[in-house]
This record gives C-alpha cells, sequence and structure tokens, in this order.
C-alpha cells in the first residue's frame, strides 16, 4: 500500500478525475519506495492553526520519506501504526514481509526491489509513535482518546 495526500481543485464525475491535485498525489505515490503515505506540504500549511490536534497527537509526523531515486528530504506522513498494531509492536519484521510477499506472483523468492520496500517499511513502523487512538471491537472501528 502506497498513497499520497493533495489538496486542490479538481473536476470529479462519474469515472472521469481530473485537476492537479490528482495528478501530483499519482506523480508523488510513484516515487515512494515503502508501504506509507506522503502528504502534500500545502495540506499540513493550511490547517487551521487553532486545529493542530493531528500533528500534536502524531497522526501525522515528518519522516524521511524514502524516494525510488535515493533522494531524502523530511516530508509528511501519515501515521498508520494503529491501524495495524492495535496497541503492540510485536513480530514487526514477520508481518510486514508477509504482507508483502503474499501479494507477489506465484510467491516468487525474495526480490532486492521488494526486499528494499520491506526495510523502508519496518524502518518508519519501528520510527512512528503507536498513537493508540483505536480500538477494535466486534469488527468496528471506534474513536477512543487518551
Amino acid at each position: 500500500m502506497r498513497g499520497a495526500i493533495t489538496k486542490g481543485e479538481a473536476f470529479i464525475e462519474r469515472d472521469v478525475f481530473l485537476g492537479r491535485p490528482i495528478v501530483l498525489a499519482h506523480e508523488m505515490e510513484e516515487k515512494q519506495e515503502w508501504a506509507g503515505c506522503w502528504i502534500e506540504d500545502q495540506c499540513v500549511s493550511s490547517l487551521d492553526p487553532n486545529s493542530t490536534e493531528i500533528i500534536e497527537n502524531k497522526s501525522i509526523l515528518l519522516y524521511e520519506i524514502p524516494l525510488k531515486s535515493c533522494s531524502v528530504k523530511e516530508r509528511w506522513a501519515l501515521n498508520w501504526t494503529p491501524l495495524l498494531f492495535r496497541g503492540e509492536k510485536q513480530n514487526l519484521s514477520r508481518l510486514v514481509r508477509t504482507s508483502f510477499y503474499l501479494n507477489l506472483p506465484n510467491q516468487e523468492k525474495v526480490r532486492w526491489d521488494v526486499e528494499r520496500k520491506i526495510i523502508n517499511t519496518i524502518d518508519f513502523l519501528e520510527f512512528a509513535p503507536d498513537l493508540k487512538l483505536f480500538e477494535y471491537q466486534d469488527a468496528t472501528l471506534t474513536n477512543r482518546r487518551t
């Protein structure tokens, strides 16, 4: 899973999606070398100064997002650890590795391009704080603020 979040005007009608934010999100997504989500700076800079909770609680955080071009620059990333760990980061390497290799055709042997993405993803998940914001109950996602 890779993603990008952008901001701007777009034209959307049925199956037609046009606009700078859509093109930019696609370009940002393609540049990444991990499983994660890059958030365009403009999205963060346009936040209401009185509602900085998502930055303060580390739902989004600055991180050196790994890019295919091997360049490194601190960018905003979505902290998706609560959706994965439910409060615990046990068996991190095995979980990430299994997730990546389950999606390879014919269960290919270890590939360096996939291994690089796995390592980059594990590095982020070890860096990102465990938010403990979400709790799963009876297959329902409920928000619990602590």
